[in-house]
């Protein structure tokens, strides 16, 4: 709940500043209400890392959202590039392919490219690849 909290107190935080820059609110108005959002933001931070430090399978199954939503952003990325001519269809098949297993394998290791997609030199990176922790 306290991370539902912090996030719409940042929506509406970003909210007031368009309207701000947009001229629907006033310099003043904006310039009173800013620091009471940044204070609050800042007590909201430190409560839901609280609870994260708290409960350590919360903390994991944040990673593992964090971990999915960077590969979809990817994913997304690829199809950005396919549209715009960057890449062919299939080298979009084959990238998304990897995002598709990287996605299905879930808590894999911490990479968001392929091992093998990484220089020769990094051998001592690709054994040392650090995993989300499982409960």
């Amino acid at each position: 709940m306290r991370h539902a909290r912090l996030t719409a107190l940042r929506y509406a935080e970003t909210h007031l500043d368009r309207r701000h820059r947009e001229g629907l609110l006033s310099h003043h108005a904006w310039e009173t209400l800013k620091p009471k959002l940044k204070e609050q933001d800042a007590l909201l931070v430190d409560a839901v890392r609280e609870v994260m430090h708290a409960d350590p399978e919360l903390e994991a199954e944040e990673l593992d959202t964090a971990r999915r939503e960077i590969l979809r952003a990817q994913r997304s990325a690829f199809m950005g590039l396919l549209r715009d001519g960057v890449i062919s269809d299939d080298v979009y098949e084959k990238l998304t392919s990897e995002i598709d297993i990287a996605l299905e394998e879930g808590g894999g290791p911490f990479w968001f490219v392929p091992q093998e997609a990484l220089p020769n030199n990094c051998a001592a990176v690709r054994t040392s690849g650090w995993r989300l922790k499982k409960s």
